[in-house]
């Protein structure tokens, strides 16, 4: 989705006050001297963004990625949950833990009209779709792997959770599709039975703290450091989901790579079952094909995406589906 040109940034002179409070306070005893420039942020994003460079009264120049609630209208069932709930994460979760992050420096709100996100823009950094070497997607999985060990069977409280209502949600979208779109692909009612009956593998794991959308174009690279971005998904679920998200469509080294780098930061004991977390990887690569699916309710746009369908065939029959209906 991209941005509607009719969001308007609030004017410097209203924005600058509560620039300087939350900068003043990340970097006392410097304060905010000078707001240099102010650049719309042109990547897509489903809320609108600008990119603020300031400087301080010691001379150093510091960079704001300043990301507005606006018109945002992509909640998807609660899956989104905005920039605000955002806010939140990043507040109460990323700021306290001891993994890489942005620098979160707070929230701009005028008299509750707009709410804007406030943190480190990582200059020179580079999405990871786009810095293509395997050591990266080690790196990206271990990061995560790190961070659900740490909230294993303990995940914060006030975030949303994946449980079975939620995975229904995506699965029941997908069924209200099966009499138009079951004769062209007739394996999809059998996978629709299938996760059904095992939804449990997923609500009944031990849950932990995930990103929720933990794709390379939500994690950027700076210098070798890894720095995951748009937490507006995170939620309680199994670990397994940022995995999935992480590697999929990507070749074979690299898969395995990030594999490897999760397994031993996620269970650095090996104490972990091999069988029911390939059961797990399996039930969360038919639950984003749900999940992407089941969003949009048009059979007509479903019947003319033949390469979505065969993609998705081709990936649940090569890790371990054996119920395909050809």
């Amino acid at each position: 989705m991209e941005l509607k040109e009719t969001f308007l940034f609030p004017g410097t002179k209203k924005l600058v006050p509560q620039l300087e409070r939350i900068v003043n306070n990340v970097h006392s005893p410097d304060y905010l001297a000078d707001l240099i420039k102010r650049r719309r942020f042109d990547y897509r994003s489903t809320s609108p963004a600008e990119i603020i460079s300031c400087r301080l009264n010691s001379g150093q120049v510091i960079y704001l990625f300043c990301k507005y609630a606006g018109n945002h209208t992509q909640y998807s069932y609660g899956h989104r949950g905005g920039v605000e709930y955002e806010t939140k994460i990043y507040k109460n979760i990323l700021s306290k833990i001891p993994l890489s992050s942005a620098r979160f420096y707070g929230i701009c709100k005028e008299k509750d009209k707009e709410t804007c996100l406030t943190m480190e823009y990582l200059r020179r950094s580079k999405l990871l779709k786009d810095a293509h070497a395997p050591q990266y997607f080690g790196k990206a999985a271990a990061w995560i792997g790190s961070l659900h060990k740490m909230y294993e069977s303990n995940p914060p409280r006030g975030i949303k959770i994946y449980d079975a209502a939620y995975y229904m949600i995506w699965l029941k979208g997908v069924e209200n599709l099966l009499e138009a779109l079951k004769k062209k692909y007739p394996w999809l009612p059998s996978v629709c039975r299938y996760f059904r009956e095992n939804i449990h593998l997923l609500s009944d794991s031990a849950q932990t703290f995930i990103h929720g959308e933990y794709y390379t174009k939500n994690i950027l690279v700076k210098k070798g450091i890894i720095y995951p971005i748009d937490w507006e998904s995170a939620a309680v679920g199994p670990g397994e989901i940022d995995l999935a998200s992480l590697i999929e469509d990507w070749d074979e080294e690299r898969q395995n790579i990030a594999l490897k780098k999760y397994i031993r930061a996620r269970w650095p004991d090996g104490n972990f079952s091999e069988d029911e977390f390939e059961k797990r990887m399996l039930m969360v690569r038919i639950y984003f094909f749900l999940r992407w699916t089941g969003e949009y309710d048009d059979p007509e746009f479903w019947l003319g995406r033949d390469s979505w369908f065969k993609r998705f065939y081709q990936l649940i029959k090569m890790n371990g589906y054996k119920h395909l209906e050809a």
